[in-house]
């Protein structure tokens, strides 16, 4: 943004160290334990640099006319843009450059901060429910199961999930730790969620789909704000955020967060509750500038944690019962740190630079794990000629791990340390062939890894824009899961024989010999807006995989306890293919109701999944301030692969119901009662691959919220 006067000012940098160490003593206080080890401090981040810069967008239907525009003649008005509030939210994952969900020739879905507030959740995974396509099952208290389009299970790898555009994968299985990725949820501005291949653009691991989980910026978040739940499950979960202004372009906030969480349901008990602590901060500078052309934004921002997460493993004995579930409290501790520079020189071109360092500690009762991430990215967007709009970056990570075991006969990785480097570049080339009206985008990505060394992952996708309200999309892509530590390096006892003799011992055993699981997805969609009012959006798959990495029976030998036989990590050479269908709706029905829902099918030959999902939710803004939301879900049996390693158990279909009332005192003081899984007093979402997990409990809480 331009200012009329142009005279450059040095920001002034007060002590924040105060502000900081408060906040941070409050939360790991508020845990009571000393840290487990020496950490690096971290952070989280937003979308590669290329966020919004004007202050929150105008949605919904119910916004005033414009009086303007009915003193317009016909031929004026053909030169008015239209807005359509479902076409016009902006999203950054799908290029990895600003455009809007009418614009993305990708199955896209956008989970802002007003369907956050109104979800009645208390955690980034049960968000994820809200979007079509993703699978999100709870495995125990603290332990999720998310994947999309299929294929689910805790260690689940063909989903690629960013924080601000910063991955939280770990490179251990390729999968996601959910109990440490417990954002403040005020704080976050949306969710970006495509279903679908983006390997042309974030590379190996983005198969099945990518969830980007947007915060805002510092100057969104001045004052004060606190929120205190408390209730049965959530026993409370506290957090406390500032925000203020250094200058006049410079805006910092810094936050603590606290959660004790009960644990699940089991018949003999669970022992799965957790706890944790967190703090963080961040700072955005936009200097001013004299050239209308020429804007920055340098960010800087990090997190650190430290917790418990309760856990039950299976233990296999070489005796009756043979296998038994053992309590632990897993350890986890970490941080991040990140520090971007985004630049544009003209409306339609701009670069940034993202540097992050993150460091993920965990230990049980049989590993530890040391895992520390370094990243660094360049992406430049530009439109070289007028119906080229051309977007290429350079990618670099390093990643180094120390997994000691503290049970070797149990599990234990081969060799123990590791160092692994990846180098990746990609292209992507929006060619406009009817302006306005026809669009075709091809691209991809040159990845050079550790694992399977050189990997492609092209894609061809094509917009057609009907009109303003209407508009289609077709895709083809390839993209490939790598290997992990988990599948080259492992040595993992899965069960035992119950058999006379000897005990025998069933093992996973890495190899180092597995390729890269690859996938091609064909897509298709179609989205519109035809009133203010109502919104939908459809889109159908199929997909085919193949080299899955599956375990293979090998050759037994013997071992210092007992008979071992290996299952050997080996590509299965026969494709595997899929299909579904996504669907997702929203109608206005009136300026103080609303009402939302998506509907899910899916086949797979391969993977755990629920075949068909349903979600609704109805919002009702009452008089005197009151809000009333209904939120409803049926959920199908979970499938699995007739020789899948996980044990069985009743995979009941299920209905849950959800009741939120809250009440607006003022606009600094806000009252919300909410009640959870109503309908069951306890149910089972999915089982551990690892550990025994416990079933969900119906649960309420209290929340109030206080800004200032």
């Amino acid at each position: 943004m331009v200012r009329a006067n142009c005279k450059e000012q040095q920001p002034r940098w007060p002590n924040l160290a105060v502000p900081l160490l408060l906040v941070g003593v409050a939360a790991v206080s508020a845990f009571g334990r000393e840290p487990a080890g020496q950490m690096a401090v971290s952070a989280a981040a937003e979308p590669a640099g290329l966020n919004r810069t004007d202050e929150d967008d105008a949605r919904g239907a119910s916004e005033p006319l414009d009086e303007s525009l009915l003193e317009l003649d016909i031929e004026q008005l053909g030169h008015v843009d239209v807005v359509v509030p479902a076409f016009d939210v902006e999203v950054t994952s799908v290029t990895k450059s600003e455009s809007t969900v009418g614009h993305s020739p990708t199955a896209i879905f956008v989970i802002d901060q007003e369907m956050i507030r109104r979800s009645g959740a208390t955690s980034v995974p049960e968000l994820l429910r809200m979007a079509p396509g993703i699978h999100v099952a709870r495995a125990g208290s603290g332990v999720w199961a998310i994947s999309a389009r299929g294929g689910n299970g805790v260690f689940a790898n063909k989903l690629l999930v960013l924080i601000d555009g910063r991955s939280v994968y770990t490179p251990l299985f390729a999968g996601v730790y959910w109990d440490v990725q417990d954002l403040v949820l005020e704080d976050i501005d949306r969710i970006e969620v495509i279903r679908g291949p983006g390997a042309s653009v974030w590379g190996a691991n983005a198969v099945n789909g990518v969830i980007n989980i947007i915060t805002k910026k510092a100057n969104q978040t001045r004052g004060t704000l606190v929120s205190a739940i408390g209730g049965t499950e959530d026993r409370t979960i506290t957090s406390v955020r500032y925000g203020g202004q250094i200058s006049e372009n410079v805006s910092y906030r810094v936050y603590g967060k606290h959660r004790e969480v009960d644990h699940g349901f089991l018949p003999g008990g669970a022992s799965d509750d957790w706890r944790q602590g967190r703090f963080g901060f961040r700072i955005d500078w936009e200097p001013q500038s004299c050239a209308a052309a020429n804007t920055d934004q340098v960010t800087v921002q990090g997190d650190y944690y430290i917790g418990e997460t309760g856990l039950r493993w299976f233990d296999y004995q070489p005796a009756p019962l043979f296998v038994q579930t053992i309590p632990d409290d897993e350890r986890v501790e970490g941080g991040n740190i990140l520090a971007r520079w985004t630049h544009r020189t003209s409306d339609s071109t701009q670069y940034w630079l993202q540097f992050y360092f993150d460091q993920a500690n965990r230990r049980n009762r049989y590993l530890s794990q040391q895992i520390g991430t370094l990243d660094v990215e360049f992406v430049h967007a530009s439109r070289p000629a007028e119906t080229h709009q051309l977007t290429w970056g350079l990618h670099y990570r390093h990643v180094r791990d120390d997994l000691p075991s503290l049970n070797p006969s149990r599990i234990e990785f081969v060799p123990r340390r590791r160092r692994t480097n990846l180098i990746s570049g990609f292209i992507q080339d929006e060619i406009t062939l009817i302006e306005d009206a026809l669009f075709f985008t091809l691209g991809t990505k040159l990845e050079h890894n550790a694992f399977t060394q050189i990997e492609v992952q092209p894609t061809a996708r094509i917009l057609w824009s009907i009109d303003s309200r209407h508009a289609a999309w077709a895709a083809v892509s390839r993209a490939v899961r790598t290997p992990s530590r988990y599948e080259d390096d492992i040595r993992l006892i899965m069960g035992v024989l119950p058999a006379p003799g000897p005990p025998t011992y069933l093992m996973y055993a890495g190899d180092r010999g597995v390729e890269a699981e690859q996938m091609i997805a064909m897509e298709a969609g179609y989205r519109a807006q035809p009133v203010d009012s109502f919104s939908w959006d459809v889109a159908a798959f199929t997909y085919g995989y193949r080299d899955l990495i599956n375990w293979v029976v090998d050759a037994p030998y013997a071992s210092p306890i007992g008979t071992i036989i290996p299952l050997v990590a080996r590509d299965l050479p026969d494709w595997e293919w899929g299909y579904g269908v996504e669907l997702a709706a929203e109608w206005q029905v009136t300026p103080q109701w609303k009402l939302f829902g998506n509907y899910t099918f899916r086949h797979f030959d391969a993977g755990a999944f629920s075949p068909n999902v349903v979600y609704l939710q109805s919002s009702w803004d009452l008089p005197s301030n009151w809000e009333f939301d209904l939120i409803g879900a049926y959920v199908d049996d979970v499938e699995r692969l007739p020789d899948s390693p996980v044990p069985s158990f009743d995979t009941s279909d299920y209905i849950s119901l959800a009741l939120r009332l809250a009440w607006h005192y003022s606009e600094a003081l806000e009252f919300a009662v909410v009640g959870q899984n109503l309908l069951d007093e306890h149910r089972r979402e999915f089982l551990s691959e690892l550990h025994a997990g416990s079933e969900v409990q119906r649960a309420v809480y209290a929340q109030v919220i206080w800004r200032r």
